[in-house]
């Protein structure tokens, strides 16, 4: 952070508050050696850690921001307070009591981090235990509430603890919906003009395919501040490396066009352990986010500069196991490694996506016809952004061959990246090289599987659709070439010894089942089941 000159610390999990925060209203120290002592001793050794975070933060001139989704609790709140499920048991967002709840909380992180600058809350996620977003509940009141009114009250009951210490509340737009979205913004203005909205440079998630977020620019003369993924969650989470930077620098222009004033990186996901920007190629991400953000209009190359400047991490060594970085010594290292990010950045693209679509979970294989659409056209869908884009989408002859190409292409072009590098005259370490051409040599297999997934789904997309027999019989051949190959890879990977997170990124099993689900969906609707 000194290095590069980031002001902010940001720490996220899902549901931190309920790690670091009891809150005590509800769960007295008696109340908690009686029931749930683990959980009481938890949070206080949880309490001590942060505490002195924070506190390191503050002598370094560093702002320290817990990141989090809300509204979350511990199980056990339930128990003590079972109204709060309805008669059919399901959670009522509505009740009025969530609100004090949170409120609780927020009081409850001033009170015990007091050197905290604030807090970034994301309202309107599905991915939190209750919300108004997810309106699991039926109730009379649920269905006469305005989600508007609700994240209005509950951002003033979060914002009100933290005003009244000067602290800083950003609210974070994590929402699936264009509605959802603008409801989250206007009630962040009805609030307080002192609300900072976090908006990520795209909409919903971080997919370097999709336009930018539409929202920046128009937050109602609220501040805002913009989030981008350095680290590649949705661009194969560094265990296969492709540069962000040349894309960062048309988005940061853009931001600061739209009136952004600030920008944080996210490093890592808080559900896989061991993977992060500190231990892969895609440091260079981080490095370049923070450089552009003073400077958008910087010369890229003295970014890769300063990325070979610190040094190089393999992606294929678990961050607990990191040494010092490595430092290639060939004279023209910089221009090899800038040349093999881009292209990494190409196969991402073309591998990941479908025409820019969103064609992975997380850089993992799609496992069926249904996890696959839904994560494309329904969760993660890029119609409500791009209007008319779905339409690239159908499985007929002429977009299949288009879909074909760009998966072959990716395919093609991972197999030029050992020769872009040609790692073994960059001057690395013996050890540091095994690792880099293992890294290459799994990066075509990651393409490859992709394009036989893509084969495989829109094939039987058509199948489906047409009902003819020959359609049926070339989705049902996709299915035995892609199974082929998924038990290629699994005999490859069976003699191997990689951080586990590779394997749940190239996994085998994904793809057999993505393959029997073919067989038994087409099987089940044509002639020659």
């Amino acid at each position: 952070m000194k290095r590069f000159e980031m002001n902010a610390l940001v720490f996220h999990q899902t549901d931190m508050m309920d790690f670091i925060t009891l809150p005590e209203k509800y769960f007295s120290e008696d109340l908690l050696w009686e029931r749930w002592p683990v959980r009481y001793i938890d949070v206080q050794v949880k309490r001590a850690f942060l505490q002195e975070v924070t506190r390191r933060c503050k002598a370094q001139g560093v702002a320290f921001y817990p990141e989090f989704k809300e509204i979350w609790y511990p199980e056990g709140l339930l128990e003590v307070y079972p109204e709060l499920k309805n008669k059919d048991g399901q959670i009522c967002p509505t009740n009025p009591f969530w609100f004090e709840f949170v409120a609780e909380k927020m009081d409850e992180l001033v009170r015990y981090y007091p050197d905290v600058a604030g807090a970034i809350v994301s309202p309107a996620t599905r991915e939190s235990k209750v919300s108004i977003s997810k309106m699991t509940c039926d109730c009379e009141r649920c269905r006469s509430t305005d989600p508007n009114k609700w994240y209005e009250d509950f951002i003033r009951a979060v914002y009100k603890p933290l005003e009244a210490c000067g602290k800083t509340l950003v609210i974070r737009d994590f929402s699936y919906s264009k509605d959802h979205q603008n409801a989250v913004i206007e009630a962040s203005m009805a609030v307080s003009k002192d609300i900072v909205i976090g908006l990520k440079n795209v909409p919903h998630d971080f997919w370097p395919t999709f336009p930018d977020n539409p929202k920046l620019g128009q937050t109602q003369g609220l501040a805002q501040w913009a989030e981008f993924d350095v680290w590649g969650q949705y661009y194969g989470q560094g265990a296969f490396p492709a540069s962000l930077v040349e894309d960062f620098q048309n988005r940061i222009r853009h931001c600061r066009s739209k009136g952004v004033t600030g920008a944080w990186f996210r490093t890592d996901i808080e559900w896989l352990d061991e993977s992060n920007n500190m231990n892969s190629f895609n440091t260079l991400n981080l490095i370049g986010a923070a450089m552009l953000s003073s400077n958008p209009d910087r010369d890229l190359d003295e970014v890769y500069d300063a990325w070979l400047e610190w040094g190089l991490y393999s992606g294929f060594t678990a961050s607990s196991e990191t040494g010092e970085p490595v430092r290639p010594s060939a004279p023209d290292a910089r221009e090899r490694l800038q040349a093999f990010m881009r292209a990494g950045s190409k196969v991402m693209e073309k591998a990941l996506y479908v025409r820019g679509h969103v064609f992975n979970y997380s850089s993992q294989f799609g496992q069926s016809l249904s996890a696959i659409y839904n994560v494309m056209q329904v969760w993660h869908q890029r119609e409500q952004w791009d209007p008319g884009s779905a339409k690239h989408l159908e499985p007929t002859p002429e977009n299949l061959a288009v879909i074909y190409a760009e998966k072959r292409e990716a395919v093609e072009q991972a197999e030029k990246l050992k020769d872009i590098l040609d790692p073994g005259t960059l001057g690395l370490p013996d050890a540091f090289l095994v690792e880099i051409e293992a890294m290459l040599e799994l990066y075509v297999w990651y393409a490859r599987g992709y394009e036989l997934s893509a084969h495989a789904y829109f094939a039987a997309q058509r199948a489906l659709q047409t009902g003819e027999r020959s359609d049926a019989v070339t989705a049902l051949a996709n299915a035995d070439a892609l199974d082929a190959f998924q038990g290629e890879l699994a005999s490859h990977l069976e003699t191997t010894v990689y951080p586990h997170y590779v394997y749940w990124l190239t996994s085998p099993t994904r793809l057999h089942q993505l393959a029997e689900d073919v067989r038994s969906k087409v099987n089940s609707t044509s002639e020659i089941a």
